[in-house]
């Protein structure tokens, strides 16, 4: 089962941009700013993907595999529960 949270930090929108140690040129700026829109899509989707395990009504929760903690449950899980 992918656990997104495990994966992205819980404020999700507080991920800082790197700071260049020197100037950079016209193509490294253009990269750059390619990168940040491919972030901005990858946020998005996490977030749609991530809303929708949430809101699932059925049960879903995942556990660490090392411990067997759960480390994930659902609204539909918790109201189970």
């Amino acid at each position: 089962m992918l656990n997104l949270r495990r994966k992205f930090p819980e404020n999700r929108d507080e991920m800082p941009a790197p700071q260049p140690a020197s100037p950079v040129g016209a193509d490294t700026q253009d990269r750059i700013a390619e990168l940040e829109a491919e972030l901005a899509e990858i946020r998005a989707e996490r977030d749609i993907l991530s809303n929708m395990i949430d809101q699932m009504p059925v049960n879903v929760m995942s556990c660490d595999l090392e411990e067997f903690k759960i480390d994930y449950a659902n609204a539909a899980t918790m109201s189970t529960l």
